[in-house]
């Protein structure tokens, strides 16, 4: 009887023990780790990422959520590879940050997004099943306008499970002319063959293709600014790992980008019509709108904005910075939280993180449909309610840029498909230079997107 009783006491407190670490190892006990990999750059500036996030953890801590700890990643050389394989290895295994927040470009700082990405390609990464699917806390969210969110970029985000990535911003391309010399009305309908085929829209894609603007000395050209990923469509489907277009389409998106870039160089494209390539977001920011437009274009002047298309019709979108939540999370509420602290709309409109890294000098455009009108203007950091530090366009001004948004078709994860594409339009275009055949060059590129897809 005694030693029946002892095993009874044996199990209980087995139990209890087992409880105890249960509840020991979740909930408010646990660390909360927010993985930040968002610097892209080396930057001389008061506004660094970590003083960003800085501002964010005061946010977060405002907000009652204890015991949170911000993990920034190393920005190059071996403590960056190592960081990436012990994450990986974590996520694998069960463990490793609790959120993430990432900027898909951030690995411009390390060389390419091939080989010092964390995630090489995003897409791959959102249909891993290592995510949190986030629809039913997003039903609860209390800080953010989730229903404000643009539904084309989120739906980037979803896979068969539900919401598992939030992009937090995006960017296309487009030029923009006065309104009183050019008129256009963007569509979903029409594709990059209509457009080189159009006089005035060819024009449009050589000033895209070309990058440069005008200045006093003359010219200056970035040839880095060919873009045949925001003219292809899809470029792959993920799902059946396979490459959405072939090699000889590839060739002659090459062949074609090049002739554009020749033709760009009359600079009677730039005089004749008071136009600039653009990308569109942030980048329309009125501290710095007038230096950033070429031919005397002012913010003061209406506009037609004419975005660049695809070979599936319509416009391209491109994802610049995005967060996730590790399914293995212990604490997913909080970790929810902290993203939904990190979207909501007065905190997009004015902090350092938004207009530094996540929107960033690229022209990054917030998911809120909102932001940058008269009813959701812009602020510098540090200045709401300074008298002349917002900014907003005119109602016209916006409405021309919500009808490019609506003739986005099509939204990637910039990666390393991305990356192998410039640089291979790169090579493509030194080659020329030198009067080289570049066939074994986009053979190469092809070959190495197909296997990374593939693997």
């Amino acid at each position: 009887m005694l030693k029946h009783i002892r095993k009874i006491c044996s199990v209980i407190l087995c139990i209890c023990i087992l409880v105890l670490s249960t509840a020991g190892c979740s909930g408010k006990n646990r660390t909360l780790t927010v993985l930040v990999d968002m610097e892209y750059q080396v930057l001389e500036t008061f506004y660094t990422i970590e003083k960003a996030i800085a501002d964010f953890e005061g946010v977060v801590e405002r907000a009652g959520i204890e015991s949170v700890v911000f993990e920034f990643m190393p920005k190059e050389g071996v403590e960056r590879e190592t960081a990436i394989d012990r994450i990986r290895t974590e996520i694998m295994s069960g463990k490793g940050p609790d959120v993430f927040l990432i900027a898909c470009d951030g690995s411009r700082l390390y060389g390419n997004y091939t080989d010092m990405a964390l995630f090489q390609i995003p897409e791959k990464a959102r249909e891993s099943g290592l995510f949190l699917p986030l629809d039913e806390y997003i039903e609860t969210a209390e800080h953010a306008e989730w229903d404000r969110f643009l539904p084309q970029i989120m739906e980037a985000g979803r896979t068969d499970e539900g919401q598992v990535f939030i992009p937090l911003s995006y960017t296309t391309r487009a030029a923009l002319y006065r309104k009183s010399e050019f008129e256009h009305t963007p569509s979903k309908d029409m594709t990059w063959q209509q457009m080189l085929e159009d006089e005035t829209l060819h024009d449009t894609a050589a000033v895209l293709s070309d990058g440069g603007e005008l200045i006093d000395s003359g010219r200056k050209v970035y040839t880095t600014q060919f873009h045949p990923d925001f003219t292809l469509g899809d470029l792959a489907d993920y799902k059946n790992e396979e490459l959405l277009f072939t090699e000889e389409e590839l060739h002659r998106r090459v062949e074609e980008c090049l002739e554009l870039y020749d033709y760009s160089l009359n600079e009677k494209l730039y005089e004749e019509t008071g136009r600039s390539e653009r990308y569109l977001g942030l980048r329309f920011n009125g501290l710095i709108f007038e230096d950033d437009l070429a031919n005397g274009l002012t913010r003061e002047d209406t506009f037609t904005m004419v975005p660049l298309y695809s070979d599936d019709g319509g416009v391209t979108a491109q994802i610049m910075a995005y967060a996730a939540i590790n399914r293995n999370t212990r604490r997913p509420e909080d970790a929810f939280t902290v993203i939904d602290l990190l979207l909501k709309t007065n905190y997009q409109q004015a902090s350092i993180i938004f207009d530094f890294w996540i929107l960033s000098d690229d022209g990054g455009a917030s998911i809120h449909e909102g932001l940058m009108s008269k009813d959701y203007p812009m602020w510098t950091p540090g200045s709401r309610q300074v008298p002349g530090m917002d900014w907003y366009m005119s109602d016209e001004n916006f409405a021309a840029f919500c009808n490019v948004r609506k003739s986005i078709t099509n939204v990637q994860y910039l990666g390393a498909l991305n990356s192998i594409l410039h640089e291979m339009m790169m090579d493509c275009y030194i080659a020329k230079s030198l009067g080289n055949d570049y066939t074994d060059i986009v053979s190469k590129a092809y070959n190495t997107m197909k296997f990374m897809v593939s693997e």
